[in-house]
């Protein structure tokens, strides 16, 4: 079984790589204000669905009730929060030095976000191998993947689940092979 370290390392490539594609981080952003999802989980709800892994309720609820995301609330929402209110307000005469401070705490929200997908898959790391075996439902990684990131969205807002399908699915078929 793999160690945390070496679940964060293969979760943060996956991540980078995905957020890059065109399109990818567009509806991210779309999930993240329609719904405030967490881009960490969402990302890792496809990753887990790329190796064919299902997220039970169990899981779901530590990944989003846990460490991780009290970290995501207290840490970074707080830092994204005060990036976005300062590139609504200005000092007198001082643009580049808030310019500057903006693109620091940009920063130090994507360290923020590292750390956070870093309790994630310490979440994998606790888990008994059985219970990240493959699904021998049948089911293809994309739709694993996509039943992941719809259970996600039920478990934090119900009412959004028809509303975001076809993103979620957009999603998926971006971010997860076909097979």
């Amino acid at each position: 079984m793999k160690s945390a370290s070496e679940y964060h390392e293969e979760f943060w490539a996956f991540s980078l790589e995905r957020y890059g594609r065109d399109g990818v981080s567009e509806l991210c952003l779309e999930l993240q204000e329609s719904c405030r999802a967490d881009v960490n989980i969402t990302l890792f709800c496809l990753w887990r669905g790329q190796h064919r892994h299902a997220i039970d309720a169990p899981t779901m609820t530590a990944l989003i009730e846990g460490e991780a995301g009290q970290w995501h609330r207290d840490v970074v929402l707080l830092l994204r929060a005060a990036r976005k209110s300062m590139k609504q307000r200005t000092l007198a005469g001082n643009g580049e030095i808030v310019e500057s401070l903006r693109n620091d705490i940009r920063r130090v929200e994507i360290e923020s976000e590292r750390l956070e997908q870093f309790s994630l898959a310490g979440v994998l790391a606790a888990l008994p191998s059985q219970a990240l075996a493959s699904a021998g439902d049948g089911r293809s990684a994309r739709e694993i993947s996509l039943a992941n990131t719809k259970h996600y969205v039920e478990a934090i807002a119900p009412y959004e689940v028809d509303t975001v399908a076809a993103v979620l699915k957009s999603l998926t078929e971006k971010c997860v092979r076909a097979r």
